[in-house]
């Protein structure tokens, strides 16, 4: 087999990220935006010692699970990699592999609820980050092509709001007509190289932060002047500078109003920043905050600890059901935002602990309900035994990563911890990305 080769193919299987998996004399060829079932003509593109990789050419026979993409940037962007599926298949993708990749990676055999997905799974974002550059003499401002630093020029997201896209056509246009300077990769200079949008899901507002490479030369008057005559829910600009492909940067300044817009989920009642740390979905994290309630089943009297607690929005939410939450959170500013938070909710019974995870629940005696949600890298293992040892009764992982949450629960399995359930939940509709919610109940001791 080598690279070009063409090649019938019957697809048996889908990957993790929803490639197709077909086999060519036992050798496993994946392909991108290929259904199981399907047949096609491929062509190999990477060929590798245990798998290789193709591209379809031409469908010969469709999959009835199969829908047009609504985007026309599906083949380019990379982002939506699920948006050629309809939408119930997406749900069922994601409970499968939610399923084998927990029994496949940690030999774990509970029950898996079907994916808690969304009635519209479409323009549910509430922040976006948009790269500018200039090729071949054109302003691109769009996404990252998948892999690669190249800007796909987007003129339409369907996992956005509509706003976002007129919000950034104007940008492009105002470029365009050299209200401001763009920073190109190949002359590298003080423009724009970077907007990022958010919207409260409650009250619509905006806030816009423009990043740039250095702040000696980009004038930003014209822009934002047009900006908010156009859209006057913007409540604030923010210039942020920043030499590096990816995030903000350290120095911030307001160049137009306030940088702040309020946001309501679960109840609970946010003062939003341009560095926040929020949930990009607010309407499934209402539903993932329903499941930790119900999961958690709190009378009252119970001590939560909140770990991995970000900004607290879960700690928050469970505080009202009980007698004290202690979240845990190793970034300050995090946690400033939480203290905040509780203040502006007026909730008096939930405490911050500064401190990285593993450490933080060495100052916790004792507690009746423990909810961890890790980054995707998961569980420090000396915090698993450090909870191992504090034989907290129950526990609620929420996890963003199925391959970590499998290799952890199986540490906890065998630590005395038997596995309730976990539930699916689509946060991110249209791609593979499966977040979940795990209960688990304290058996035996280690």
């Amino acid at each position: 087999m080598r690279k070009k080769q063409t090649y019938e193919v019957t697809f048996e299987d889908l990957t993790h990220d929803a490639r197709g998996v077909c086999k060519i004399d036992g050798y496993p060829v994946f392909v991108k935006h290929a259904l199981k079932g399907e047949k096609a003509l491929i062509e190999i593109t990477k060929r590798y010692k245990s798998y290789g990789l193709g591209r379809l050419i031409r469908l010969q026979e469709m999959s009835p699970f199969r829908k047009e993409p609504i985007c026309e940037h599906f083949a380019t962007c990379g982002g939506c990699n699920l948006m050629h599926m309809d939408y119930q298949t997406q749900l069922d993708f994601k409970t499968f592999k939610t399923q084998s990749t927990l029994k496949k990676l940690g030999q774990i055999n509970t029950d898996v609820t079907p994916t808690l997905g969304m009635h519209h799974p479409l323009y549910y974002r509430n922040k976006a980050t948009f790269h500018l550059d200039i090729e071949d003499g054109q302003i691109r401002a769009g996404y990252y092509r998948e892999g690669t630093h190249r800007v796909v020029d987007i003129i339409r997201c369907h996992t956005l709001p509509k706003i976002f896209s007129e919000i950034l056509a104007e940008i492009r246009t105002a470029a365009e007509e050299k209200l401001f300077d763009v920073h190109a990769k190949s002359r590298p200079n003080g423009g724009l190289k970077r907007v990022v949008i958010r919207q409260s899901y409650s009250t619509k507002e905006l806030l816009i932060t423009l990043v740039v490479h250095q702040n000696k030369t980009f004038k930003s008057k014209a822009l934002i002047d047009r900006l908010i005559k156009k859209f006057p829910l913007i409540m604030g600009v923010i210039l942020n500078v920043n030499p590096k492909s990816f995030g903000l940067g350290e120095k911030s300044t307001i160049i137009y109003g306030v940088d702040q817009i309020k946001e309501t989920v679960g109840g609970m009642h946010y003062s939003i920043n341009h560095q926040s740390f929020f949930q990009v979905n607010a309407i499934q994290a209402e539903t993932m905050l329903a499941q930790i309630i119900e999961k958690a089943d709190l009378k009252g009297d119970e001590v939560v600890i909140d770990a991995y607690a970000g900004v607290g929005h879960i700690g928050l939410s469970l505080a009202k059901h009980a007698r004290e939450v202690i979240a845990i959170e190793t970034v300050k500013k995090a946690v400033n935002e939480g203290l905040k938070a509780a203040r502006y909710n007026h909730i008096e019974n939930i405490r911050f602990i500064t401190k990285d995870a593993k450490e933080g629940i060495l100052d916790v005696p004792e507690a009746d309900l423990l909810i961890v949600d890790p980054p995707r890298k998961g569980l420090h293992r000396d915090f698993i035994d450090r909870v191992l040892d504090k034989h907290v009764p129950k526990m609620i992982y929420v996890s963003c990563n199925v391959a970590t949450l499998a290799r952890d629960l199986k540490f906890l399995e065998s630590g005395g911890y038997n596995i309730v359930e976990t539930t699916p939940l689509d946060m991110f509709p249209q791609t593979s990305h499966i977040e979940s919610i795990t209960l688990l109940q304290r058996t035996r001791l280690s």
